[in-house]
Order: C-alpha cells, then structure tokens, then sequence
C-alpha cells in the first residue's frame, strides 16, 4: 500500500543502505515483467558532494511470475571526506512471494563493504556489513492482519553503527483497519546485541523491548 508493514524500521534500513540519495535516476520498462534503473548521485546522505568521486547505483526488478517479484539493488561510490579512492559498496536482493489473498512473505539479503572504513582494521572483514531479514504478513480477517519481521545484521568492526557487534531483532506489528482511511497499528518489538550498546537508565545493556502504537490517515 506504499508504506512499511511494521511501524518501526529494519536495521537493514537505518544502518546498511542510505538514507537519501541527491541525483538524478533512470528507468526503463523493457517488458511487463523486466525493469531496469540507473542511479548517479552526489552520494550516501550527501546533498552536496564531499569528494570529486560520484556514486552510481542501479535496480534490476523482475517477475518470474505474478505472484513472485525478484529485485537486485547495487550502489558503489567513493563515500569518504576528500577521499576519491575507497569505495563504499552494497549489492542487494529482495524476493517477495504473494502465496494467497491473505498471505505474503518476503526475503531481504545483502553485503556491504567499504574500504578503509575503520582505522587500524585491516583484511578481508574490514568494513563488511552482511545482513538478511526475513517478513510474514497474513491478514487473519479482511480488517485485521499481523506483520512479522526478523533480521540480523553483522557490524563485525563497527564501519555502519561505530560498534563491532552483531544485531538481531524480532518485530510484531498487529495492524486494524478501522475505515479505509484509518489504519491503527501495534509495533512490539526485541531487539539484542553481542555488546552493551542500548541505553538504560543506569547504563548499557544487550537488549532491549519497546512498544508503540502507530496511526495512519489515508486519502
């Protein structure tokens, strides 16, 4: 329906790929079921350049079949503050599979690197963001459905969250159709580290639970 299933985003979203990207894009339908984009940007979260080097991207979307919607996404570009040599890379596929009416599911796979993007760190880890998410959505009756989601995300040095440490998370997101302008939604969520990096009151811990309830208005 144009927006996210859960009420809260993936670590793949906030920490794997950028945020905004400043350019100019291309696209091409060669057939109902091929489409191609091309990608130059000024960079990651970059409305003006940083460096003389610009960033490229594409997305490959393809359907075997109509219930089957396969996506391969690229971005590569030097990244860095006046730095024009070590490139920052993602390479991406996204499969999403409408087994009926009432149930989809999703699979979200990618590898990032970057060169020199932690000091002293060296060899073929250094700067290496490898992630999965896995999603479920399942509409129980025709106003209310559950949307599952649970990842995880390998920061090994910390080039993407400045910590070396693996993330997980589990997502709940009930989601109640009061109108067809009104959606009301739930978000539980649990998420755990290897490091102490979420914030409590006395400290740091490896884990954490929220909550929260999301509504939206649509035309």
């Amino acid at each position: 329906d144009g927006w996210n299933d859960n009420a809260t985003r993936s670590f793949l979203f906030g920490y794997a790929i950028p945020y905004t990207q400043t350019g100019v894009r291309v696209s091409y339908p060669f057939s109902d079921k091929l489409s191609a984009q091309l990608h130059l940007m000024n960079g990651w979260d970059e409305v003006t350049d940083n460096n003389r080097g610009k960033t490229v991207g594409f997305q490959v979307a393809y359907i075997p079949a109509p219930a089957v919607t396969l996506t391969v996404n690229g971005i590569y570009g030097p990244e860095q503050k006046e730095d024009d040599h070590d490139y920052r890379q993602v390479w991406e596929l996204t499969a999403l599979w409408k087994a009926s009416g009432r149930v989809s599911l999703g699979l979200d796979a990618l590898y990032g690197h970057e060169a020199a993007a932690v000091e002293g760190c060296e060899g073929p880890e250094q700067g290496s963001w490898p992630g999965a998410a896995a999603y479920l959505h399942t509409a129980v009756t025709r106003k209310f459905s559950i949307n599952l989601r649970g990842e995880i995300f390998a920061d090994r040095n910390g080039a993407r969250t400045g910590v070396g440490q693996t993330l997980k998370e589990v997502t709940a997101t009930p989601e109640w159709r009061i109108d067809k302008h009104v959606i009301l939604r739930g978000d539980v969520r649990f998420d755990w580290s290897d490091g102490e990096v979420f914030r409590k009151a006395n400290g740091y811990a490896r884990q954490q639970l929220t909550a929260m309830v999301n509504l939206l208005l649509v035309k």
